[in-house]
């Protein structure tokens, strides 16, 4: 079936039909124009009358098709209404693009196979490459994110043996290693997106 808008000739005018025709009469004509142009009906007629009839049984097919439904004869009404827009021509560059280095793919002029791939795109993971260890020693990073927890751990131990055994110098030593804990835990985080920053 053509596109909206894209019959040379007014679907209506194909049935023999006024615009503001009921369904009804619209599957009259095409019932009418379906007997005269059936091409059983034309079989025994000279080629050239037969493939005239079957191409007015197409178009008289596809103009049922639109206007025999509603919502594709109002979409068939609007173009009607609506001048087809100038044809316009694609500018395209006079060369080809520079690809930057290390770049893997850009697209080329008349190059949209890729936009039909649909199996690459399946097959395509969208899975990262692992982050690369950043500067300094092995096992650095592993060794930050342990210290506050330590911290925290020695600070509950503090103060639980502070108030046990009504030492006041163990429980400062707690509640200082408990801030000192809280300040790391949200201060080492800060740190490394600074340092990975001023990495990139």
């Amino acid at each position: 079936m053509s596109p909206l808008g894209a019959w040379s000739v007014n679907l209506y005018e194909a049935l023999g039909v006024p615009a503001g025709a009921s369904v009804d009469q619209i599957r009259h004509a095409y019932l009418e124009a379906a007997r005269v142009h059936h091409p059983d009906f034309h079989l025994a007629e000279p080629e050239a009358a037969q493939a005239e009839h079957a191409r007015r049984m197409q178009l008289v097919n596809e103009a049922w098709a639109v206007l025999g439904q509603r919502e594709s004869r109002e979409r068939y009404d609007l173009s009607l209404r609506m001048p087809a827009p100038p044809p316009t021509e694609r500018v395209r560059p006079a060369r080809e693009p520079t690809v930057p280095a290390g770049k893997g793919w850009t697209p080329r002029r008349d190059d949209d196979g890729w936009q039909r791939d649909f199996r690459g795109w399946a097959e395509d993971g969208d899975e990262l490459p692992p982050d690369e260890p950043g500067p300094g020693r092995p096992g650095l990073q592993g060794l930050r994110a342990v210290i506050p927890v330590a911290l925290f751990a020695l600070a509950v131990g503090s103060v639980f043996l502070g108030a046990v055994l009504g030492a006041r110098g163990l429980l400062a030593l707690g509640f200082a290693a408990l801030a000192a804990s809280a300040a790391l835990f949200v201060m080492l985080p800060v740190i490394e997106m600074a340092r990975g920053r001023d990495r990139d």
